[in-house]
């Protein structure tokens, strides 16, 4: 059976995919597939290894209330013009929350993951920070840094007046399944949080350029298995409704929770390893595309911008969808609550994925470890005892391992990973370095554990 022939048959038996709305996106999305699956067989990029991050951020004013539309937008004016008089490589615009934000790396500059320096993204997120806190004090208005807003509301959250924004979270209230209905008590809040509620999240995430999809499709798989050692490590969601939830990051429980439909997971880890790009395009048929696209190409971009797993493939294509660029981007981790806590994180997460990869790193045999892991993670951060690999000097080992016996591993893995040469040769001078920022930045406690325990019982 061919590609497109399939995704259709898939389609076709989900009840959720066979509306006369889906059934017309759905032929769209199988059209773009069958487009672009013969090109991954040959597609190569010779300028791979381009690295780009992007942040969201919640904004309030000065007793924390979120801002309103308009002021946000007062404020996106504002730092658009900062930016654009100090000459920064940076965009903002609106995110989903009408008190969010997001920030770009500027597509001229972008980082090169081969011989990165600290100093390069340190640079970048400092000048982030100082252009949201000048943007900030003329509106009397601060930003969060924070992974989830602590003390905002949990149902009907304002968001950006954009019709997706109101489309895919009433969607998703209205399909969730009873058993995702869990969160008031898993986080022992006073009520149940609707699909609104992820425009309080907020996350720090990356895209990198791959130079094949074989390669992409092992680097992902790898990103899945690295994310609960990551999760834990820069934990920083751990307060809602002004209540200590007890958890280190609830953010990706929030997601996974408030868009779970009959159709499965379409946040956070999957259900099994995606193996090849058919896997991928399979799983994503299986998922509504719930917005309406009107040719091939946007009906790759909503299925791909509705996949919301902890890592993803974008196939960026022109109208004639050719395969122009392949990115893979890193999504679980929060926003981290200083710049330097954020570089480390993403030098931390990029330098895990590169060693993982130079050193053929395989994967667990079962893909359940990687979801047992993960929610121990969310739930326990530094306290977790988690599976994971240890690179010996000629092979990799699984052990369980303590948060301080985790934390020091990962960082050494990263360090080798970012002061490894394209001949596996390491510097000893530039492991140092970039150890010790990582040892600096990333704390035996995370940031949710140090918040809670300088905050004590006192949360508002």
């Amino acid at each position: 059976m061919d590609i497109q022939t399939e995704i259709l048959e898939i389609r076709l038996n989900n009840s959720m995919t066979n509306t006369p709305q889906e059934r017309r996106s759905g032929e769209l999305f199988a059209t773009a597939v069958e487009k672009v699956l013969p090109q991954c067989d040959h597609f190569s990029d010779p300028d791979a290894g381009l690295v780009g991050v992007e942040l969201e951020n919640s904004l309030t004013d000065r007793s924390g209330k979120p801002l309103d539309e308009e002021t946000r937008d007062n404020f996106i004016e504002i730092a658009t013009g900062i930016g654009e008089l100090e000459k920064l490589p940076i965009t903002v615009q609106p995110e989903l929350g009408a008190a969010q934000i997001e920030v770009n790396q500027d597509s001229k500059a972008l980082f090169q993951s081969q011989g990165l320096e600290i100093s390069a993204v340190l640079d970048f997120f400092s000048q982030v920070d100082q252009v949201i806190k000048e943007a900030s004090h003329g509106l009397g208005a601060m930003s969060l840094n924070l992974g989830f807003h602590p003390t905002a509301d949990l149902v009907n959250v304002p968001r950006t007046r954009k019709p997706k924004y109101r489309i895919v979270p009433e969607f998703h209230d209205s399909n969730r399944i009873p058993i995702s209905m869990r969160l008031k008590e898993d986080l022992g809040l006073n009520t149940e949080p609707d699909a609104t509620v992820v425009a309080l999240t907020n996350s720090i995430q990356f895209n990198l350029s791959m130079q094949d999809v074989p390669t992409a499709i092992k680097a992902m798989n790898l990103m899945f298995q690295m994310t609960p050692t990551m999760l834990a490590l820069g934990g920083n969601a751990g307060i809602a409704s002004s209540q200590n939830t007890n958890w280190s990051d609830f953010r990706n429980h929030i997601w996974e929770m408030t868009h779970r439909t009959k159709s499965g997971r379409r946040v956070f880890l999957p259900e099994e390893y995606i193996l090849s790009p058919q896997d991928l395009f399979r799983r994503m048929a299986r998922f509504p595309l719930i917005l309406d696209p009107q040719e091939p190409k946007s009906a790759l971009e909503i299925a791909t911008g509705t996949n919301w797993l902890a890592a993803k493939l974008k196939f960026l294509c022109d109208s004639d969808m050719n395969l122009n660029k392949l990115l893979l981007e890193f999504r679980p981790l929060s926003l981290q609550q200083t710049p330097e806590e954020n570089a480390a994180m993403f030098l931390l997460s990029l330098g895990r994925l590169k060693f993982g990869m130079e050193t053929d790193e395989p994967l667990f045999d079962d893909f359940d470890t990687n979801r047992v892991n993960g929610e121990i993670a969310a739930r326990q951060g530094m306290d977790s005892s988690l599976i994971a690999h240890k690179w010996v000097g000629s092979h990799w080992e699984s052990n369980l391992l303590t948060g301080s016996e985790f934390r020091d591993i990962e960082i050494h893995h990263a360090a080798m990973g970012l002061s490894m040469t394209s001949d596996m040769q390491v510097s000893i001078t530039r492991y140092d370095v970039i150890r010790d920022f990582l040892e600096h930045n990333i704390g035996p406690q995370n940031p949710s554990e140090r918040l809670r325990a300088k905050l004590g019982s006192t949360w508002e």
